[in-house]
């Protein structure tokens, strides 16, 4: 596939290559929830993008020792909770570093914009996506 479109060898370069910003992180799964939600993977996968323009590739249950990685059935609903330690697993920029300026306080710096899309201002939910 990614020698017949360009535009796909050309992500997978950029993915694989040493500068590559992005990276697979597994976050915890309450923070893109708000109490007992039945979700499928594609709710999901847009609560990710538009919380912190990340990629869902799955996700690893409190109870699984291993992620399910890409879903056969992207629409099946499935229950989540945020008092679990599920975990979803993505594709995402780095979060923001944590330093600390001349006067004692604290601030974020955020990594810099990767080609593969535009990091949001801010997020809308609490995690290492907040970038506020």
């Amino acid at each position: 596939m990614a020698a017949a479109e360009r535009h796909t060898f050309n992500v997978w370069r950029h993915l694989l290559s040493p500068n590559c910003e992005y990276q697979v992180a597994a976050a915890s799964a309450k923070d893109y929830l708000s109490g007992s939600e039945e979700l499928s993977f594609d709710d999901l996968r847009e609560r990710v993008w538009d919380m912190c323009r990340g990629v869902l590739l799955g996700w690893r249950r409190a109870e699984d020792r291993y992620p399910k990685l890409n879903p056969k059935d992207k629409t099946e609903q499935h229950c989540w909770s945020d008092a679990r330690g599920d975990e979803l697993i993505m594709l995402r920029s780095p979060p923001p570093i944590r330093a600390s300026s001349e006067d004692g306080g604290e601030y974020e710096s955020a990594a810099p914009e990767g080609e593969l899309g535009e990091r949001p201002g801010s997020a809308k939910r609490p995690g290492f996506c907040n970038l506020n």
